[in-house]
């Protein structure tokens, strides 16, 4: 199928490198209420009322995915310079998504690779400290 429509697999392959990065994942099944109340009715082990799903709950991963996602690419910008340090989670981050990019996933996906863009971010931190700090004392 991949080399009958090869364009279609780019696009499809493509969307879910892009889904990979998103704040929020969206492809938790059983976010879907109508989802659950259909599968309790064939599974009674099937919760219906999931306190875990909710809008309060996307705008926690939002507050919190959002800074590290940002400070991590603060910390590759700040340290390009020392590429041989840096190149190993960077390596990790974009290997993990585009194996990723291949499936549909329904689980939280970024699990395996989360300490990278901790590290990553970091640097950013301890970049922009430094920044910071250098810009202060030439005031």
């Amino acid at each position: 199928m991949i080399l009958s429509h090869p364009g279609k697999f780019l696009l499809n392959v493509s969307g879910e490198f892009i889904r990979f990065w998103k704040f929020v994942p969206d492809r938790i099944v059983t976010k879907n209420k109508d989802y659950r109340i259909e599968r309790n009715q064939m599974d009674e082990r099937m919760v219906v009322d999931n306190p875990y799903t909710s809008h309060w709950v996307d705008w926690v991963s939002i507050l919190t995915y959002g800074p590290v996602f940002i400070l991590a690419i603060i910390g590759v910008v700040l340290g390009l310079h020392s590429w041989r340090f840096l190149s190993l989670p960077v390596f990790l981050l974009l290997s993990h998504a585009i194996g990723y990019s291949f499936f549909f996933s329904q689980t939280r996906y970024r699990l395996p690779v989360e300490f990278c863009l901790m590290i990553l971010a970091g640097g950013g931190v301890v970049g922009l400290w430094m920044w910071l700090r250098d810009r202060k004392s030439a005031i």
